[in-house]
C-alpha cells in the first residue's frame, strides 16, 4: 500500500513538472473578447468624467488658498501658502491636457465609429439594389415585347369592329337615302308658311290632350243659369215732393 501511495505522488509531482516546464496538460484558458469602438469611446467617457471630478476638487482647493492668501500678510507664511496653490495649480494643468488628449481620441473614434455605421449601410444599400436588379431581370424575362404588340393591335381591331357595329345598329330604317338636312329644313320651312296663310277657321283644332285639363265638378260656361234681363221700373213720386 504504502509503495502504489509513494507512486501515485510521484506521477502527479512529474505531471506537475511537466506541466510546469513544458506547459502540457491544464483546461485552456477562453479567448478574451476583442475591445470595439464603442468600448473605447465608453472608456474615454469614463476616465473623462473622472478627470472633470479631480479637476473640480482642484479648482476648489485654489480657491480656498486664495482666499488665504487674502487674508494673510507678505511674509513666509503667505509664500508658502502660495507655493502650495502653484503645484494644485500645475496639477490642473496636467489634468486639463489628459482630459483635452482623451476627448481628441473620442472624437477620433467617433468618427471611425461613424464611418463604419455609413460603409454598412452602403453595404446593405448595395445589396438591396443588387437584389431589386435581380428580379427585375427575372421579370423581364417573362415579357415579349413583340407579343405585347400584337396584342395592342389586336385590341384596337376588336374596337374599332365594335365601332362598325354599333354604326349598323343604329342605322334608321325606312328613310331615303337622297334626303339631307338641308332638304328637311327647306320644307319645313315651306309647311310654316303653309300653316300660316290657312284662315283661322280652316285651321283644324288642337287634339283634346293637348287641351288643359278641366275638373270633373266643374262644369261649362253655357251650363250656368244666366242672370235675367230686367228694366228699372220708375218709383212714384208723392205730392209734396219736387220734381
Amino acid at each position: 500500500i504504502n509503495a502504489e501511495y509513494m507512486g501515485n505522488q510521484i506521477t502527479e509531482t512529474t505531471h506537475k513538472t511537466m506541466r510546469r516546464l513544458f506547459g502540457m496538460g491544464g483546461p485552456a484558458e477562453p479567448p478574451k473578447p476583442k475591445a470595439t469602438l464603442q468600448d473605447g469611446i465608453k472608456t474615454c467617457e469614463s476616465r473623462t468624467a473622472t478627470i472633470d471630478d479631480r479637476i473640480k476638487g482642484l479648482d476648489a482647493e485654489l480657491k480656498r488658498y486664495n482666499a488665504q492668501i487674502a487674508s494673510m500678510r507678505p511674509g513666509p507664511a503667505q509664500q508658502q501658502v502660495k507655493q502650495r496653490a502653484l503645484r494644485v495649480l500645475q496639477q490642473k494643468r496636467r489634468y486639463e491636457s489628459q482630459r483635452d488628449a482623451l476627448s481628441q481620441q473620442q472624437f477620433n473614434m467617433d468618427q471611425i465609429a461613424f464611418t463604419t455605421e455609413n460603409m454598412k449601410s452602403n453595404v446593405q444599400v448595395v445589396d438591396a439594389m443588387r437584389g431589386a436588379v435581380t428580379d427585375l431581370k427575372k421579370l423581364n424575362k417573362t415579357f415579349d415585347i413583340d407579343a405585347i404588340d400584337d396584342l395592342h393591335d389586336d385590341m384596337e381591331d376588336m374596337m374599332s369592329f365594335n365601332d362598325e357595329i354599333q354604326e349598323v345598329l343604329t342605322r334608321s330604317y325606312g328613310v331615303p337615302s337622297e334626303l339631307n338636312d338641308a332638304d328637311l329644313d327647306d320644307e319645313f320651312a315651306a309647311l310654316q308658311d303653309q300653316i300660316a296663310s290657312e284662315p283661322v277657321a280652316q285651321q283644324e283644332a288642337p287634339p283634346s290632350y293637348l287641351l288643359p285639363a278641366v275638373p270633373q265638378n266643374a262644369l261649362p260656361e253655357t251650363q250656368y243659369p244666366a242672370l235675367p234681363n230686367r228694366t228699372p221700373v220708375p218709383m212714384p213720386m208723392s205730392s209734396g215732393a219736387r220734381p
